[in-house]
């Protein structure tokens, strides 16, 4: 991690640069609002400050899902575009996207300098939506992919830390350690949980959640990934971790994970201390009562979960 953390340094650059020539770009950060009503030909409804209470916000959604997309990428990237395609599909939340492309299309070291002025910008207009959609910190979930779920912390901390949850979809681990002040915090919500992919190159390993997950030991490449991480410099497996998220929205039982709180050791030895009655479900069920590190295995393809472990094999 300290070899990866100094090569992006001497490649992107180093801190300490001006922050306040930045903004125009931040002022260009948005949030898309997707209604079941939106077909894909259609744009989401932009919530902006001057937004003004549509009728298509039902009050028959009680709950607010806002997904934060990470570095080098925008509202349409494929990596949150199965989580939202699956919230839309169950319908029962209003669902938000935020927006910050300009900034993610710049150079990473900029991009992880500025996550907390871009957490504000992203909190100022969350506050107007919640606002006039009359929902409070209760029953609000903030999903946060690589970078994202850095940045969601400062939308946290906006809120006081009242908000219900966040999840942290492979955590950027780049230029990241275990004191950085500016990084996802526990404390910034009521409960948060991370599911880990890519640990040691674009995501980390630290455990910052209240429950930290890490399937196939939380490392590149994941099952199924082994040649195209090669290629895509462990993208592949960054990206799983939305994919396990978005699957479990939609099979909530998919995948089934025990406690272990040895970390950086192989799964198959945390087996050993294994108890079923300790099996946890990880994903959108999640028990908000659960703390500690949990590991699992999955599939190499779609349904990547196992709906029991280890009884189920790939084959």
């Amino acid at each position: 991690m300290k070899v990866l953390s100094v090569f992006m340094m001497l490649v992107f650059g180093t801190f300490g640069g001006n922050l306040q020539h930045y903004d125009r770009e931040l002022s260009t950060i948005k949030l898309l609002y997707y209604s079941p009503t939106i077909t894909w030909y259609d744009d989401p409804i932009e919530i902006t400050r001057e937004w003004k209470y549509v009728g298509d916000i039902s009050p028959s959604r009680k709950y607010l899902k806002l997904l934060i997309h990470g570095w080098n990428a925008d509202s349409d990237h494929v990596a949150l575009e199965t989580v939202k395609n699956s919230y839309m599909k169950i319908n029962t939340s209003h669902l938000l996207m935020a927006d910050w492309r300009e900034i993610a299309s710049m150079r990473y070291i900029t991009a992880r300098e500025l996550i907390p002025l871009i957490g504000k910008q992203i909190c100022q207009l969350l506050r107007k939506f919640v606002e006039q959609a009359l929902i409070g910190p209760d029953r609000m979930h903030i999903i946060g992919h690589s970078l994202g779920a850095h940045i969601a912390t400062h939308v946290g901390r906006c809120f006081n830390g009242e908000i219900s949850r966040m999840t942290a979809l492979d955590p950027a681990g780049p230029l990241f350690n275990s004191i950085s002040v500016d990084a996802l915090n526990k404390n910034d919500f009521k409960f948060v949980d991370s599911i880990h992919t890519s640990a040691g190159f674009a995501g980390e390993f630290e455990m910052r959640s209240h429950a930290d997950f890490y399937p196939n030991d939380g490392k590149a490449p994941q099952p199924g990934c082994e040649l195209l991480d090669v290629l895509t410099l462990s993208g592949c497996s960054h990206f799983r971790a939305p994919l396990y998220f978005s699957e479990s929205i939609l099979i909530p039982q998919s995948f089934n994970a025990f406690k272990c709180d040895l970390l950086f050791i192989k799964s198959q030895t945390c087996l050993n201390f294994f108890n079923a009655s300790d099996m946890i479900v990880m994903g959108e069920q999640i028990d908000k009562r659960i703390s500690g590190s949990f590991y699992l295995e999955s599939f190499s393809t779609f349904p990547y979960g196992k709906s029991s472990y280890p009884a189920i094999k790939e084959v």
